[in-house]
């Protein structure tokens, strides 16, 4: 009602994007501070090993550029997000979570600006919700995990640029292009599956593949040289998971439940899926076939759509390059704004989105928000909200550990020297 009134009061474009964005991000931040207020929630081994990093920021040096103890998940990012954190909350799990939505949310504001950019603004803001609402990034929109908010940011920022490439000056795109391509190829290689057919499909629409190929091989040799930097401050004990390109031809039958898996559960060690997770899943689902359905309808009737089209490929090849890895639902993360981006345009630009199918495209964005709010509700809603939570209870076993002089430890979990680590402020 109000953003009607707006618009036949004669309000802005500008001032109705505000208007979207203002309203998500509040969703944004009630929904995470609901979640971290959480007596369970606790920072895990990985999350401590990165706010560590952001407490010898602190202390004025830096201890590595990657995650410590990797060549790979570039992490200076979301230790800066942890030093400010630490510095206005201290060593608790609330500042260290909360940290994290300096990039996610400008990570969803970029989504927002990308998908306005290939379908309409009412649908960019419902993608956006769907993205907030979705199970998998609930929580890990609050993960300092070693690059994944980090690669987020700037995968999101590149999605902006190819977006509205007509709007904005040759140079200034290209040099954040670049910029945006060196930080995803540090942080998060994963999410140039779905960035390299996106950016040359609408390179190839624009008749602009060789700035496209210069930006990207200016990128690559950029991060290369970068990279050779990066490895020199830390030693590797620990390397990347293996890729195996035809693990997921080999293993066809586990492929719709590590899809279903990673769509309707938080991605979390420990959490359950739940009924409102599982509707959650069940509106993506509806989705995929929806939008299978109007992309083969669009291919058989050569109603041809060429945004529609690269963005399905952009979804096809990141689900192929995700699938390619260790059957771990958490490398699936890239997969879900590409998908949210293709079936916003899908809705938006075909005649077959009347009708039935209008019905199922609504139920399915509908249940993806609802469920996801629900869902996230009855995870972080548990007896004993008045109880002492797992934060304070990590600081009283420190103080016990230090009063008895404790040197040594003996520990089934590898990582729990990290979060004792982190917790005793090292």
């Amino acid at each position: 009602m109000i953003l009607s009134k707006m618009v036949k009061g004669g309000c802005s474009p500008g001032c109705l994007n505000m208007a979207h964005l203002s309203v998500c991000t509040l969703i944004i931040l009630l929904t995470r501070w609901f979640i971290v207020r959480d007596p369970g929630m606790l920072l895990t081994g990985d999350e401590c090993v990165v706010a560590l990093m952001g407490h010898h920021l602190l202390e004025g040096r830096l201890s590595s550029g990657y995650f410590l103890g990797q060549h790979y998940g570039f992490s200076v990012v979301e230790a800066v997000c942890c030093a400010i954190g630490i510095a206005l909350g201290g060593y608790h799990t609330i500042p260290i979570k909360l940290s994290m939505l300096v990039l996610f949310v400008p990570a969803a504001w970029c989504f927002f600006r990308f998908v306005e950019g290939v379908s309409t603004r009412r649908l960019a803001t419902v993608a956006l919700l769907a993205w907030t609402c979705i199970p998998p990034w609930t929580l890990w929109s609050m993960q300092c995990r070693g690059g994944y908010a980090t690669g987020a940011l700037a995968a999101m920022g590149a999605c902006v640029l190819l977006a509205h490439e007509t709007r904005i000056s040759s140079w200034l795109f290209r040099g954040g292009f670049v910029i945006c391509l060196v930080v995803v190829i540090l942080s998060q290689v994963t999410w140039l599956a779905a960035l390299v057919p996106l950016s040359f499909g609408l390179a190839w629409q624009r008749g602009k593949m060789k700035s496209c190929l210069f930006s990207g091989l200016s990128a690559l040799l950029i991060a290369l040289v970068l990279h050779g930097w990066l490895r020199t401050l830390t030693e590797a004990t620990w390397h990347a998971p293996p890729v195996h390109p035809l693990q997921v031809f080999l293993d066809l039958s586990n492929v719709p439940t590590r899809l279903w898996e990673a769509a309707s559960t938080n991605l979390f060690i420990a959490e359950s899926p739940n009924l409102g997770y599982g509707v959650a899943g069940v509106g993506l689902v509806l989705l995929l076939l929806a939008g299978g359905w109007i992309q083969g309808s669009r291919l058989i009737r050569r109603s041809f759509h060429p945004v529609s089209h690269v963005l399905a490929t952009a979804v096809l090849c990141q689900v192929l390059a995700c699938l390619s890895l260790p059957p771990e639902p958490r490398y699936l993360l890239p997969v879900f704004p590409f998908f949210l981006a293709w079936l916003a345009v899908e809705c938006s630009c075909f005649p077959l989105t009347r009708g039935w199918m209008a019905s199922v495209l609504v139920a399915g964005w509908i249940m993806i928000c609802a469920g996801g709010v629900v869902g996230m509700m009855h995870a972080h809603s548990r007896p004993g909200w008045d109880d002492s939570s797992l934060d304070e209870s990590m600081h009283q076993l420190v103080q016990v550990l230090e009063d008895g002089e404790t040197l040594h430890l003996y520990s089934l979990d590898p990582l729990l020297q990290w979060i004792l680590m982190f917790y005793s402020e090292e």
